[in-house]
């Protein structure tokens, strides 16, 4: 996908990861994430989004912008596919590359799924440009964080502890690796925990 030409005459959303995380930050609604914790969470956005746009980067292209396990397919026919397009547009392709070494660092992935990604894909950026790699983390953390806090205020409140795991993650400054939870690892509610809420 990185080395496909523009598309001529069709416009292309341009991608910006650093100011969805401020936009998804000034969604959140009080009862997602306390006052002093919002603050903390801008101040960490803003030293680390300071640090990445000074930083030398790739020429923009187009980028998938969610490379998950679960957002890849092989099917028979051999050709691998990337699904769910939603944030698909122009943007740094370094915050795709970054995705599967950070689901090993961050989620715990096993290690050799992010080396046979690298198999494939050819370029190992964790490796070959570690300075990149670790100003991406944090803003990538942060993103995830947000998604997790603004998930279980609204949808899942059982995933409550988790958001809150990786909002002291990031505010306390713990180094790799996160050991968070996929979002899918999240159990359903049990229908005793739905009649304790109800009562």
């Amino acid at each position: 996908m990185h080395l496909l030409p523009r598309l001529a005459g069709v416009d292309v959303v341009h991608v910006d990861k650093v100011a969805r995380a401020y936009a998804r930050l000034d969604r959140l609604r009080p009862s997602a994430v306390s006052d002093s914790s919002r603050t903390g969470l801008r101040r960490l956005l803003t030293t680390a989004a300071d640090a990445y746009h000074q930083a030398p980067r790739c020429e923009l292209c187009l980028t998938h912008n969610d490379i998950t396990v679960t957002n890849a397919a092989l099917p028979k026919d051999g050709h691998p596919a990337l699904l769910d397009l939603e944030t698909f547009g122009l943007g740094d392709p370094a915050w795709d590359q970054a995705a599967s070494a950070v689901a090993r660092d961050v989620f715990g992935k096993d290690p050799q799924e992010h080396e046979d990604w690298v198999g494939g894909y050819g370029y190992d950026i964790a490796a070959a440009d570690p300075r990149l790699y670790e100003l991406l983390v944090p803003i990538i953390g942060i993103n995830s964080a947000l998604f997790y806090l603004d998930w279980a205020d609204r949808i899942r409140p059982e995933a409550r502890p988790e958001a809150e795991l990786r909002l002291e993650t990031l505010l306390q400054g713990r180094p790799l690796p996160w050991g968070w939870a996929p979002f899918y690892i999240v159990k359903e509610p049990t229908p005793a925990d739905t009649t304790r809420r109800a009562s």
